[in-house]
């Protein structure tokens, strides 16, 4: 079979190094899905939006690690079977692996679309992201039946000694959500469902993808009506291998998540600030990211001292790890009530700052404009600015 290989026969060095270089690619290719919707989101659609996506990052995490492993597990069998030349093996163990994987992943959409603000909840989300934090996560693993159908027909291609295609169709997918993501964002305006919409349509076409040449070039993975016959102790089995390796994928991706739950407590500046963190080579510049905005702050520059007293110059060759501090003024609304008159809008200004009150006169038919007062009554006049 051109598009399997054995891995019984041959140099066993020279097998797993050529077995495993495509999956260290595919890997990276995974982490490019996360570092693209950090990129694109923080970009046209701001710092709250970025920070709303970003503190999903451990959820995600945890979910493809879940998924990754279990599937990886269940198709060890699959391996076994091929090995052995049992090609009806093969084939009711892949039916197996899918039956499984599928009804994992329903179980996960139920659950993680059904209780998503909850879960964002106890991991203390900040209030003013968390319904951009749920819009996207509700979607995301609620789509996580198409990340499956995926990533099983990939595990399921690498258990037959193929990592190579598996990687080509995961980078496939990966341009597939670099052209629909700004589509989504830009020119339907979805916002943040939009981006969760763009990878779950990546993935659907990438399965789609993955098992069109299941169908079409490997014979081994054609799985016929009788493969699906459930066999319990045959599925137990797969399911005693699996779930191990899915704990195992998920062990850091917990520890991704208290972090998360103890970043959360800082706030959406934070949360923001930790998911467009970069890597600079020494000697490198930094690339200044574009301004961070927060309702009610203004945002002053970049700093490297926790006080804000010494700016960041990007011109500067970077020669050491750097932590950089946004500097904010809060701001503060100051709103004209007219009782009547010509509508005057309400002015931003700085904490500390001095607004001329002389340059906000309304006009009202048969009256005179006397001055600003802040209290209902017209007892306590303000006289800044006059």
């Amino acid at each position: 079979m051109a598009n399997t290989k054995d891995m019984t026969s041959g140099n066993p060095a020279k097998l797993i190094l050529f077995f495993t270089l495509p999956l260290i690619a595919g890997n990276i290719f995974q982490q490019l899905y996360g570092f693209i919707d950090t990129l694109l989101v923080g970009r046209f659609l701001g710092v709250e939006a970025l920070a709303s996506v970003g503190c999903t990052g451990p959820i995600m995490f945890l979910l493809v690690g879940c998924i990754m492993g279990l599937t990886a597990g269940l198709t060890i069998i699959t391996g076994q079977r091929f090995g052995a030349k049992d090609m009806e093996g093969v084939r009711r163990s892949a039916a197996a692996c899918v039956l499984i994987a599928m009804g994992a992943s329903i179980f996960t959409a139920f659950i993680g679309g059904y209780f998503a603000r909850e879960i964002l909840l106890w991991m203390d989300t900040p209030l003013d992201i968390i319904d951009g934090a749920e819009d996207f996560i509700a979607i995301v693993v609620g789509g996580s039946p198409f990340f499956s159908t995926f990533i099983v027909g990939a595990n399921l291609l690498r258990a037959l000694g193929d990592s190579r295609h598996p990687t080509i169709f995961l980078a496939t997918s990966l341009c597939i959500n670099i052209v629909l993501e700004p589509i989504f964002l830009l020119v339907f305006a979805w916002g943040i469902p939009g981006a969760a919409w763009a990878m779950i349509v990546s993935q659907f076409l990438g399965g789609l993808i993955v098992w069109i040449y299941i169908w079409r070039k490997v014979p081994a993975l054609r799985i016929q009506r009788q493969d699906w016959q459930v066999d319990w102790p045959f599925l137990w089995q797969h399911i005693r291998v699996g779930m191990p390796m899915a704990f195992q994928t998920s062990i850091i991706a917990i520890g991704a998540v208290i972090l998360q739950v103890a970043l959360n407590g800082l706030g959406p500046i934070s949360v923001a600030a930790f998911s467009a963190a970069q890597k600079v080579e020494n000697g490198g510049k930094a690339t200044k990211p574009e301004n961070p905005t927060a309702k009610g702050w203004r945002f002053d520059g970049w700093y490297t001292d926790e006080k804000c007293t010494a700016r960041y110059d990007f011109d500067k060759a970077v020669t050491a790890n750097t932590t950089l501090y946004a500097k904010w003024t809060q701001l503060f609304t100051l709103t004209f009530e007219t009782n009547g008159g010509t509508k005057i809008d309400s002015v931003e200004a700085p904490d500390g700052s001095l607004v001329y009150l002389g340059s906000y006169k309304p006009t009202k038919s048969g009256y005179y404009f006397v001055g600003w007062y802040t209290d209902k009554n017209l007892t306590r006049a303000s006289r800044v600015g006059y």
